[in-house]
């Protein structure tokens, strides 16, 4: 049906209900909540539209909307017309800015709609659309729910900016054509008929798809959720309750969800609404690196749930494999990484933690053991360790005789003892410790407790407290190594890419050779094209216009079809399965001639046949 033909019978429904809403009201019908009853329609008797733009009509048992509130309805932005009996929807026009319609739940069976370019969202869930045709005209639309209706023909959509589509619950047998729907982000064909995912990257745009949900359809092979692949993108994927799926869930050999894991990109997160655990993960990182599972293509189920079923049995299904072990080792080293990583942030932020001391008093000078600066660093006389809480309220030694200054100095003198990678200092609750550098080599020496106080007795006496100090050490060397290293390895790399290009280049030659070859075969096989033989000719009868119907007929070995040349123009092409064809429309006081061209099973034309000539 044309454009015109709609906008021509939209306005003709558009009179028949404006005389009917005339006569209704010359009848002086009853009201009831904001409608009135006439000859079995129900209209909406008024629009009040909110200031946010909306228009509720929701629930109101309405089969009509009243035309003659244009005023009222060029300012509505959000129409609500779910939950009534609006069996036809011709009404988009009406609302010209409206960006938000909402009619679930309305019994409506046809949707004609005009061009709208405000239109964001539709929700036509719960009725009873058998097709779509006109949705295109919504080129700016993100939003359509077209779930629960009666939809089974191919759907293709062409809307740039659509994001989310809803097509669950319907009767699909194919998936949609959705290659020009660049945006789409959501994609829920669940509880369908869809048996054949192997056209999936071409039918949907695999660069924006983040959540696919293709559950309780009828796909019963599992190989062909290897299409997946192709959606580098995809977060969450649903496809529970196919037959596929089923079967491997009820005998419990292996866990699908590993194998979904392989196929598809690190940006999964969910399967079948669950978080993927650590387990799936890493069994699902193992098969894609060991690569013979993503190789299987689809058509393979048999074969596919045996390798699965091999590599990771159930536990109960007997001793672990090694790709079992291996995964376990994995695992457990991940997870001794993460506590280590976490005991280490513990450390680092715990209030016995030297770095604080060092980051605070230190500022440019050496951590313990650094062997970046050869140089003896100045000793600043107040730094100290940290030590438990109660060792802040103890006295802090005194000097007896000389200055503190002095005392350092003379410490200074001393043999220093090389320091290792990491270091226990022992922090007594009375003493404080200063670190030095001498010879190159950083040395801690404990200051001596010089007080004039008695020293407590061995029972008061009060238990040092050890930590452990860690430092970086210094990895200028190791780095150097580990540069030239990758030096080298660049340069083989660009030996092997050279290597490539020339196989490449080689490639490409070939290829070139093939093509002419191919060109050359083509026309070798199109020569073999038999041409259709011994035509006759048959008159059918006379139509109104006074123009003769003729039947033509002629021999030929079974081709994919025929072209129909009527005085050296074609007129159309003919399967001819009984090697006949009906021509129509020829002038009844000419000559014509009629010629035969077949068309080969790879689709290459024939020659024409020989002339047929039809006297009037």
């Amino acid at each position: 049906m044309s454009e015109e033909d709609d906008e021509r019978q939209e306005l003709e429904e558009g009179s028949d209900e404006n005389k009917e809403n005339l006569d209704d009201s010359r009848a002086e019908s009853s009201m009831t909540n904001s409608t009135f009853l006439t000859s079995g329609r129900i209209h909406n008797e008024k629009a009040d539209v909110e200031e946010d733009g909306t228009l509720d009509l929701a629930n109101l048992s309405l089969t009509n909307l009243e035309r003659n509130f244009k005023e009222e309805y060029g300012k509505v932005k959000r129409l609500l017309i779910n939950g009534n009996c609006i069996q036809k929807f011709t009404y988009t026009k009406l609302f010209p800015k409206c960006e938000i319609i909402d009619a679930q739940d309305c019994q409506i069976n046809k949707f004609i709609s005009d061009f709208n370019m405000n239109l964001f969202e539709l929700y036509l869930s719960r009725n009873q659309l058998k097709e779509i045709n006109q949705m295109g005209r919504f080129e700016n639309l993100i939003h359509l729910d077209l779930s629960s209706n009666l939809i089974e023909d191919l759907v293709i959509l062409s809307l740039k900016s659509l994001e989310i589509l809803n097509l669950s619950s319907n009767f699909l047998v194919e998936l949609p054509d959705l290659s020009k729907c660049k945006s789409l982000r959501s994609l829920n064909l669940a509880e369908n008929k869809i048996k054949d995912l192997t056209k999936l990257p071409t039918l949907i745009s695999p660069t924006t798809l983040r959540k696919f949900d293709i559950s309780s359809n009828s796909i019963s092979d599992l190989s062909q959720f290897s299409t997946l692949s192709s959606f580098k993108k995809l977060e969450e994927v649903a496809l529970a309750r196919n037959p596929c799926i089923n079967d491997v869930v009820s005998e419990e050999k292996f866990d699908y969800r590993s194998y979904i894991v392989a196929c598809c990109s690190e940006t999964l997160t969910l399967i079948d609404e669950e978080a993927i655990d650590e387990t799936v993960q890493t069994e699902g990182e193992w098969l894609a690196m060991e690569g013979k599972i993503k190789k299987i293509e689809p058509g393979n189920h048999e074969i596919l749930c045996e390798q699965l079923t091999q590599h990771f049995p159930k536990a109960d299904s007997g001793p672990p494999t090694p790709a079992q072990k291996t995964c376990h080792k994995a695992l457990q080293k991940k997870r001794s990484l993460r506590e280590e990583s976490d005991d280490t942030d513990r450390t680092a932020n715990s209030v016995y933690s030297p770095f604080r001391e060092w980051n605070g008093k230190l500022g440019t000078l050496k951590t313990p053991g650094d062997s970046g600066n050869r140089k003896t660093q100045p000793v600043r006389n107040n730094i100290r360790m940290c030590s438990p809480p109660e060792a802040r309220r103890n006295k802090s030694f005194t000097f007896q005789g000389n200055s503190p200054s002095k005392f350092v100095d003379a410490l200074q003198l001393q043999k220093s003892t090389s320091t290792s990678s990491t270091e226990t200092v022992i922090c007594s609750a009375r003493t404080e410790l200063s670190f030095t550098t001498i010879d190159g080599r950083s040395q801690s020496t404990p200051l001596p407790i010089i007080d004039s106080t008695k020293p407590e007795s061995p029972s008061n006496r009060r238990t040092p407290s050890v930590a452990d100090v860690s430092y970086v050490s210094d990895e200028t060397e190791d780095l150097k190594t580990r540069v030239k290293y990758l030096e080298q390895k660049v340069n083989e790399l660009n030996k092997q890419n050279e290597n490539l290009t020339a196989i490449n280049d080689g490639l490409v030659e070939t290829l070139e050779s093939f093509k002419a070859e191919q060109s050359q075969m083509w026309k070798a096989i199109r020569s073999m094209i038999p041409t259709p033989q011994n035509l006759t000719n048959s008159f059918v009868c006379e139509n109104e216009d006074g123009h003769h119907v003729h039947q033509v007929k002629w021999e030929m070995p079974l081709v994919k079809g025929y072209r129909i040349f009527v005085d050296g123009n074609q007129c159309g092409q003919i399967i001819g399965k009984n090697n006949s064809a009906r021509i129509t429309d020829l002038s009844a006081n000419e000559t014509h001639f009629v010629q035969i061209q077949p068309i080969g099973n790879n689709g290459e034309p024939g020659n024409l046949s020989k002339k047929l000539h039809i006297n009037p």
